[in-house]
């Protein structure tokens, strides 16, 4: 075929379950629950009733039917509305008819608060149906252990034998859409379309969709003229309608096929459309509705067959199948979730299982594929992904190049895909690729035939003229098994990642708490400490007022400053709430300002100058060093640099390099030449280098114009 898309866009657009008029066939009654009143009817509606006054139109119900059908309806809807779903109830009615009540089936079913009722005309006596038959058709059905499509041609034969049909023919949906008939039964003047295919579009989307909830469906004379229905202000949904007027599109593919009357029954399989039992006659013809419910259950029974054989033949799959994909499943757990951390033997797995070549798979926004699919091709499917793809389902494709003609180019390789979705924006996810493989279909009619309108709509084709076409770019089409498989692993895989996920959150909510008691703990350590350090600074006090040795006073003062530079870590921290690291510059204002008030014994006016970046934390451990460090360096300042000055100032710098960071200290005092020499003299300058050599640092002094220490950390703190 060629890679022009058949234009069936404009058939979907159609919203072909709105209607207001109907099949002649049929007599339409819309009621009124609240007031059970008549508030729609078809124009013929006189064709069944007789009221005098000629209208029936906002007629209460009782006037139209017996009293014992009127309660019996009264009673039906209250059941229909206790019904979750949309359905439909063949019911039986005594309709007045002048001095006489006649007994009529009808169809019956809710639109919102109105109840519908069908009723049908010119019904033969020739088609009341054998019970005795039916119930050998369903026993066959039933107890049957053949191939399936000859069950299905049994089927056929029934129903055309109860119908008087001149073919009824069974119609597979294949995964891509397209219809395949591997049943039928014809008769003459019509020829068998066993082995037939259909392209996707001859049945579009929004009427498969009706086909689900219409499971029968009658077109008694495809050349009518339709019945209005009389008080519609607009058209309404005649979804679940059996006789409502059918489409110009739908009724000329019948006149062009030659066929004057149709009959449907879905084949449904796990609320799903799987084909179609078709019924053909090149003659007027009819089925009564009564009838109907019966061929749909013997219909919804091989459903039921079909399900069963597939299922069989999952289970005789079934070992290996679970057997790979549990491993998987297993490893893809056991590896949290992370696609990339998968051996490859885990998605060998895979390949055995979807029997494919290649695997692309994405962890978070990282492609990771054991394979040369090429990166032009891979940037392709996400771009469509993202476009096309639904978040929420699997996309399955036999033909790449459906999606773009440019993928044309790597169809020999990768011709099909299966592309499981694992999150909304697709940054996780896997595709499995299968290479092409060349068939041969034998079409009703050209496909490739486009006979467009003016307006656009399609024209439907003309014949079931055999017509074969070889088919290229098409992957071994991916079986049901197969997709459903590929659902199922797909729920998995979410299913374990939000349960890791899940975990994860409970996990780190338990930790947090832990933190939280942690550090609520720690809070009350760093107080308890600043506490006892501040006893022992009123022991010192008491000390001092007790001694009246002046240099015991002022080492007493020197030793209680230090235990308040150590305090003042624990303040800050406890007061910062962070109990592993602090502020710097915070830190080291608070030492300035203890060591000022309690070791300074003179007039001199002594203010600090600070260069230090509010953005600077560091860990407690080396916070306590650098605190004691420039205690003492403040501590000496104060003591001997401003002896013979009336003011002076003291300068505390921080200053990050791309490898390092230097603190300097200094101040503007009488300055102090060879301070090194005096370290081992010096309690303070003997602390000031041990601190230094325990934060691995390195020291320089200058005492030429006041004193000045450098110390250089080959780190960075920020």
């Amino acid at each position: 075929m060629n890679d022009t898309p058949y234009p069936s866009d404009f058939c979907e657009q159609f919203q072909v379950q709105q209607a207001d008029s109907f099949q002649p066939c049929g007599i339409f009654l819309g009621i009124d629950i609240e007031r059970f009143k008549i508030a729609f009817a078809s124009e013929n509606w006189n064709s069944l009733f007789y009221f005098s006054d000629n209208d029936i139109i906002k007629k209460e119900l009782a006037q139209c039917i017996s009293e014992d059908s009127y309660l019996f309806i009264k009673k039906h809807v209250k059941n229909l509305q206790s019904l979750a779903n949309e359905i439909r109830v063949i019911i039986q009615v005594e309709i007045k008819s002048e001095n006489k009540y006649i007994k009529y089936y009808c169809l019956s079913y809710l639109i919102k608060n109105i109840l519908c009722l069908e009723f049908q005309l010119e019904c033969p006596s020739e088609y009341k149906i054998n019970q005795e038959l039916f119930d050998a058709a369903y026993q066959e059905i039933t107890l049957y252990q053949g191939d399936l499509n000859i069950l299905a041609a049994k089927l056929c034969r029934f129903i055309r034998f109860m119908t008087k049909y001149d073919r009824v023919y069974y119609c597979r949906f294949e995964d891509d859409g397209t219809g395949y008939v591997p049943a039928d039964d014809a008769a003459e003047p019509l020829e068998s379309i066993l082995h037939h295919h259909f392209p996707a579009t001859d049945v579009p989307t929004i009427v498969r969709q009706l086909y689900l909830k219409s499971r029968y469906r009658l077109i008694t004379e495809a050349i009518y003229t339709p019945i209005k229905i009389l008080g519609l202000q607009e058209k309404i949904d005649f979804s679940m309608s059996l006789f409502r007027s059918i489409g110009s599109t739908h009724l000329q593919y019948l006149k062009n096929m030659g066929i004057m009357s149709s009959a449907s029954f879905s084949v449904v399989e796990n609320k799903t459309l799987r084909g179609l039992i078709g019924c053909h006659s090149v003659k007027r013809r009819t089925i009564p509705i009564e009838i109907l419910p019966k061929i749909q259950l013997l219909v919804e029974l091989f459903a039921t067959r079909l399900l069963d054989e597939k299922l069989n033949e999952m289970q005789i799959k079934s070992p290996k199948i679970n057997k790979n994909i549990f491993e998987f499943l297993k490893m893809y757990e056991i590896m949290n979730c992370d696609l990339q951390l998968l051996p490859n033997e885990s998605f060998d797995l895979l390949r055995n299982t979807f029997m494919c070549d290649n695997i692309l798979y994405k962890y978070v926004n990282k492609k990771i594929t054991d394979t040369n699919i090429p990166d032009e091709m891979i940037d392709k499917i996400e771009f469509f992904a993202k476009k096309k793809f639904d978040n929420n389902e699997i996309t399955i494709l036999n033909r790449l190049s459906d999606l773009h003609p440019k993928f044309n180019k790597w169809m020999e390789t990768y011709s099909g895909m299966i592309y499981l979705p694992l999150d909304r924006d697709h940054l996780s996810y896997i595709a499995f690729f299968r290479p092409e493989q060349i068939q041969t279909l034998k079409w009703s009619g050209d496909p490739n035939i486009q006979n467009i309108n003016s307006d656009g709509s399609l024209n439907p084709r003309n014949s079931f003229a055999i017509w074969y076409n070889q088919i290229k770019g098409v992957c071994v089409p991916w079986s049901n098994e197969e997709i459903s498989l590929a659902k199922e692993i797909r729920i998995k895989l979410i299913d374990i990642r939000s349960n890791f996920l899940e975990k994860s959150i409970r996990e780190n909510m338990i930790l947090k708490e832990k933190n939280d008691e942690n550090e609520l703990l720690l809070s009350e350590i760093h107080h308890r400490v600043k506490n006892n350090l501040s006893i022992v600074s009123s022991i010192f006090d008491w000390k001092m007022k007790e001694s009246k040795n002046t240099e015991l006073i002022a080492d007493l003062k020197e030793m209680k400053s230090r235990i308040r530079a150590i305090s003042a870590l624990h303040e800050t921290l406890y007061q910062g709430g962070n109990f592993g690291s602090l502020s710097i510059e915070r830190y080291l204002r608070s030492i300035a300002r203890e060591a000022l008030s309690l070791v300074k014994n003179n007039n001199t006016q002594i203010d600090f100058k600070f260069s230090i970046p509010s953005n600077i934390v560091i860990p407690i451990q080396e916070a306590l060093p650098l605190g004691l460090i420039t205690h003492e360096f403040i501590t000496n300042s104060i003591k001997h640099a401003f002896t013979e000055k009336d003011e002076g100032m003291i300068n505390i710098e921080w200053k990050e390099y791309e490898n390092n960071t230097i603190l300097i200290l200094s101040d503007n005092g009488k300055g102090f030449i060879n301070i090194e020499k005096k370290q081992n003299k010096s309690l303070g300058l003997e602390l000031i280098r041990l601190l230094i050599g325990q934060l691995d640092a390195i020291p320089s002094w200058d005492g030429s114009i006041g004193v000045k220490l450098k110390i250089q950390f080959d780190r960075k703190f920020a």
